[in-house]
């Protein structure tokens, strides 16, 4: 059966099997490429022998040339090659002496010309005008405290009523004010749902909350709720984060 000729059947030689022509004439049919590989083995070693050699050659060329780098003198000779093209490319881009201005400014190159023009900057953004110091409104204010590290009171809310105060030092803040504070001491008065949460005094000190009596010194002008039944908590913050949605009002000490 001939691989090659116009009337060759995959499919029918793929079912009865690859004849072999053992060299006296007599076909013999094997069932699949592995008896194939099999009987060349045992007919034909030296043969065996070469196309072994020849596919390990073939990977470990393959696998060299994928992993491996040039170094040292081939290293340097390809550098220099990459370095003559650049170079070469570099003079066809120059224009000639005697073009005119027009001409010059038609041949510089696109890579060029993209870098001649630089994106304009939005100067009506509050960013913007905050760091060419021209900011007036509140967010001007919270940025000359933060620059004198002056300390602030952040007055927070819960749900419905203020239920926290924070004195504190800014560290960074954004337009939507939400801050970073450092070296704060906090004064909460929880609600309901709070204190029931907080539970046994073990869960108060994990938070590091601490229980103070009620006072006018305690409060000092904070418009907590007036209700002698109702907890007041303080404690101490290296740093923390304030969300901007919780913020009723800050103003300097």
């Amino acid at each position: 059966m001939d691989a090659f000729a116009a009337d060759f059947d995959a499919k029918r030689a793929l079912q009865e099997g690859c004849p072999v022509d053992i060299g006296d004439g007599e076909v013999r049919r094997l069932p699949s490429v592995d008896h194939f590989e099999r009987f060349l083995c045992e007919t034909n070693s030296e043969l065996c022998t070469q196309l072994i050699e020849i596919e390990y050659a073939n990977a470990q060329h393959v696998s060299h040339s994928s992993t491996v780098l040039p170094t040292g003198k081939l290293r340097e000779k390809s550098l220099a090659e990459l370095y003559a093209k650049k170079k070469e490319l570099l003079e066809a881009d120059k224009p000639s002496s005697s073009a005119s201005g027009d001409a010059k400014s038609a041949l510089v190159p696109k890579a060029r010309v993209t870098h001649q023009y630089k994106k304009p900057v939005d100067k009506t953004t509050v960013l913007y005008r905050m760091s060419e110091g021209t900011y007036d409104g509140p967010l001007g204010k919270l940025q000359k405290w933060m620059k004198a590290r002056k300390r602030v009171r952040i007055t927070l809310r819960g749900r419905n009523v203020v239920n926290a105060v924070i004195t504190a030092v800014i560290v960074a803040f954004d337009k939507h004010w939400n801050m970073i504070i450092r070296d704060g001491d906090e004064k909460l008065q929880p609600s309901v749902r709070q204190e029931a949460a907080f539970g046994a005094e073990q869960e108060l000190s994990s938070c590091g909350y601490k229980e103070i009596p009620r006072s006018d010194t305690a409060v000092n002008g904070i418009p907590f709720v007036r209700s002698e039944r109702r907890k007041l908590l303080a404690r101490h913050l290296k740093c923390s984060l304030i969300k901007g949605d919780n913020v009723v009002a800050v103003h300097s000490l």
